[in-house]
């Protein structure tokens, strides 16, 4: 009896663990949310108030160049800092130029480097209640990374997908930025 009552015990705690130490699942139906491990440990996002969301995801067009954008704020509670990922990736094949259609990213895999307009990119910002905590890390020609596209439902305005990269500071600090993953309803075009 005691072997049964512990079983049912450990199960029930098993089950009500918090899941804020598991990265997002990839769903592929727009619920999946984003994550990441930033050195190791587990990024997702969390509310920055006033109503701003902490998630963004949305497909724009700039001067006929179309771009995906994807990322996350984190405001952690415990030492005051925000934490941000943002990818961005130009010039993507969204749109047939001659018929309009729509096209899908599905299986498209996009290498990430160097900071700026029109390059695609990986970034990684902390700010603190002082100029001297905030820090800018970017991918670069040479500390890269990648985003691949492994779900996109058009007619939906579902993306899926995974991402990593490594990020520089100007002091030429690194950090891993693995097993991003995220799974959403996109905005814009």
């Amino acid at each position: 009896m005691r072997k049964i009552l512990f079983g049912i015990t450990f199960l029930f705690l098993f089950s009500c663990s918090s899941n804020e130490d598991e990265l997002t699942n990839i769903n592929n139906d727009g619920t999946g949310s984003i994550s990441c491990r930033i050195n190791g440990e587990i990024l997702k996002p969390k509310g920055l108030g006033y109503g701003n969301p902490s998630e963004y995801f949305g497909f724009a067009n700039d001067n006929d160049i179309f771009y995906f954008a994807v990322g996350f704020h984190n405001r952690n509670s415990e030492d005051g800092k925000y934490k941000t990922i943002k990818i961005q990736v130009y010039d993507i094949a969204y749109q047939n130029p001659i018929t309009l259609e729509k096209l899908s990213l599905e299986g498209n895999i996009y290498q990430l480097g160097n900071y700026g307009n029109p390059n695609q990119y990986g970034q990684f910002q902390t700010f603190g209640f002082y100029q001297n905590d905030n820090e800018i890390f970017n991918t670069t020609d040479i500390v890269t990374g990648e985003i691949k596209i492994t779900h996109h439902d058009i007619e939906n305005y579902i993306i899926s997908g995974t991402f990593w990269f490594d990020a520089k500071n100007e002091n030429g600090e690194i950090v891993q930025i693995r097993d991003g993953r995220f799974d959403k309803i996109i905005q814009g075009l």
